[in-house]
């Protein structure tokens, strides 16, 4: 039985109850309704919202994954394009090379065939720099390769000083001269020092002097004062002693030690390099020879400065005026040297001979006698003496041998802090620098307090870089500068190492003292190698490791085999045809690879967008409205609203029955 109350209404609180309800699912369906959506809000299917997001994420990285297959397909487009050019090429070259090899054919027809051959071989090169996408050349070989010279080359070494040594905790020459046996001659260009316990505890010496490696291995201690023979790799008759000034112990790793020692001993570190100068020299070797106002060791090695390499030429003096002042100049290698001395200098004086192209390379030559004084044609005379270049095939002219060290040195020099264990970790060169030998040198402006590097390419080429404005070229990590060049070479080097070419003075708070302050870098020779393959990576699916990799074999001219192309004898022909057959067979086989990965990508693009499809369906079943059953339920909601609001008016007039019972 149901009680008539005034106080509380049950009727009617529980009309607004339904009423209230109602209305809320009336406002859902109205919100179903009008976004299209099942799942408006996280409350109503946190599951399914959750799935929803993640096939939302699959839908973008599959449309990312279809455009960056489109686009993999078009630059491969592009790439196969520039090989069907090269490959038309190297099709008329062959036609060419065989052209040649005609009997009936004489030089004159075979020099006009060769014009022809020579525009081609320079087109396919022309054709490989401009086969570029979105400013990424795809068959220069990218990024180049770094190695240190090789500083074992067969040079003769006609570079002479006396040696000199730096003292050593566990070799101490002291005032000994080293003991030589055989033939030693030239500079020492790095020592290292290597353990091994295996199969017996084993310490290795080795030390780099001229075009010669000498070798030691020692399983048993080395005492106090006791000696260490090392022999040439090359001739075994040739070889140094050193003599020990502690006791190394072979049972434990001192190699570190030993070879910071060796490295201090012969001047590796430093930079002052110490020279072996041959009593004897065999044939094929040359050397100063004596003369008037030189002596027969006018070069003193640890007097040059940057790149100081090669053959000498020529020399020529010439008055300058009526100054009293001779012009002195002598062609190295590939540069010019020129230097002024006076007619009347006395026995001592320095003759500075610095580049015409780079003058940060110099050596000095010293007189011998005093000049009385001394016309240019006898100073000519004598220097053409002094370098041998009067001289018999068994004497050839002087050779200079440039500075060189290890790659561990270059490392250090560059990067002093560094972990590197490769000359890549700290000079790293883009696919637009020149592949060659590059010498890199600097210089300390104590008068502009500015440090400048000069970094020279084998031909003379000169770039560089000031070393004044470190916010340039600072790399945010506190520790290391990006040091570019225009020529896309990058240098790795902490703030240490630049600081010892700032003379001690850093911006960022590094002390002064430091080891060398001031010192110049002295000539890190090293080479950029050409690379063989641009490599790019296409994301063509959802997960990281959809990838296709993408290789584009370098096609330049030295590559391929055919730079330098001559078929002016038949002989040339014959060997042209060899090499334009390989390199026929190298653009093929690209073709072939880059043709099949080209077919791969339009199949790629077909599954990516087939999965992309159902994904979208299947996203659908969790976040799409059911737009019949939605207005079915809109529908009830919403009439039971209206009566729900009906009822809810008339509960609320219940209470009105008690006062008509009141009033009878």
């Amino acid at each position: 039985m149901v009680q008539i109350t005034v106080s509380t209404n049950v009727a009617s609180l529980t009309s607004n109850r339904y009423l209230n309800k109602n209305v809320s699912d009336t406002s859902q369906s109205i919100s179903r309704l009008s976004s299209g959506l099942r799942i408006v809000q996280a409350s109503d299917d946190a599951a399914g919202l959750a799935i929803s997001n993640k096939l939302r994420a699959d839908e973008g990285a599959l449309d990312q994954a279809i455009r960056n297959a489109s686009q993999g397909a078009s630059t491969l487009q592009v790439a196969n394009g520039a090989l069907d050019q090269i490959s038309q090429i190297l099709l008329r070259l062959k036609v060419l090379a065989t052209q040649v090899v005609n009997g009936t054919l004489g030089t004159n027809e075979r020099q006009i065939v060769q014009q022809e051959v020579s525009q081609l071989v320079e087109q396919v090169d022309a054709t490989v720099d401009q086969t570029n996408w979105n400013g990424i050349n795809l068959f220069d070989g990218g990024d180049r390769g770094i190695s240190p010279r090789n500083p074992f080359a067969a040079d003769s070494n006609a570079t002479t000083t006396a040696l000199t040594t730096i003292m050593g905790t566990r070799f101490d020459e002291g005032s000994v001269a080293i003991a030589v046996s055989g033939f030693v001659d030239g500079m020492v260009h790095d020592a290292r020092s290597t353990w091994t316990n295996t199969p017996a505890d084993t310490l290795t010496i080795e030390v780099d002097i001229g075009s010669q490696t000498f070798r030691a291995e020692r399983n048993t201690d080395i005492a106090s004062g006791g000696t260490v023979t090392l022999v040439s790799t090359t001739n075994a008759a040739n070889s140094i002693t050193l003599t020990s000034a502690a006791l190394i112990d072979v049972n434990t790793d001192q190699s570190g030690a030993v070879q910071t020692d060796l490295r201090g001993l012969f001047g590796v570190t430093s930079g002052n390099n110490v020279v072996f100068d041959a009593s004897s020299v065999p044939a094929g070797y040359s050397t100063a020879a004596a003369g008037t106002y030189f002596s027969a060791t006018p070069i003193t090695n640890s007097l040059t400065r940057g790149r100081v390499e090669g053959t000498v030429s020529d020399v020529r003096v010439q008055d300058i005026g009526s100054t009293g002042l001779l012009q002195v100049t002598v062609d190295v290698g590939n540069q010019t040297f020129q230097g002024i001395v006076a007619n009347n200098a006395s026995s001592g004086s320095v003759i500075l001979l610095t580049s015409t192209k780079n003058p940060q390379n110099s050596f000095q030559i010293n007189t011998n006698a005093n000049f009385p004084p001394v016309t240019a044609a006898a100073l000519q005379s004598d220097l053409d003496t002094v370098f041998n270049l009067t001289a018999s095939a068994a004497n050839p002219p002087v050779n200079f041998t440039a500075k060189r060290m290890g790659e561990d040195s270059i490392i250090n020099r560059l990067n002093t802090a560094s972990t590197a264990t490769s000359i890549n970790d700290v000079i790293q060169a883009t696919g637009s620098a020149e592949v060659g030998t590059y010498t890199l040198t600097s210089r300390y402006d104590s008068t502009n307090n500015k440090t400048t590097l000069y970094l020279e390419h084998e031909d003379g080429t000169l770039f560089t870089r000031d070393l004044d404005d470190l916010d340039q070229v600072w790399s945010g990590t506190k520790d290391e500068y990006n040091i570019s060049f225009t020529n896309g070479l990058v240098l790795k080097m902490n703030k240490e190492a630049v600081a010892r070419l700032q003379d001690g003075v850093d911006p960022n708070g590094l002390s002064g003292s430091l080891p060398h302050p001031g010192a110049d870098l002295d000539a890190l020779v090293f080479t950029i190698d050409p690379g063989d393959v641009t490599t790019m990576d296409f994301q063509v699916g959802i997960e990281a490791n959809d990838l296709i990799t993408v290789k584009f074999v370098s096609m330049n001219t030295e590559s391929l085999g055919i730079k330098g192309l001559n078929v002016e004898t038949a002989k040339g022909g014959i060997e042209a045809s060899g090499a334009i057959d390989k390199a026929i067979k190298r653009v093929g086989e690209a073709q072939a690879q880059l043709g099949a990965i080209q077919s791969r990508m339009g199949f790629v693009i077909q599954n990516a967008q087939i999965t992309l499809e159902n994904t979208k369906a299947s996203r659908a079943t969790f976040t799409d409205v059911d737009f019949g059953a939605e207005v079915t339920i809109f529908t009830s909601k919403q009439t039971l609203s209206q009566a729900a609001a009906s009822m809810s008016a008339q509960a609320n007039r219940i209470p009105e029955l008690f006062l008509q019972m009141l009033q009878g």
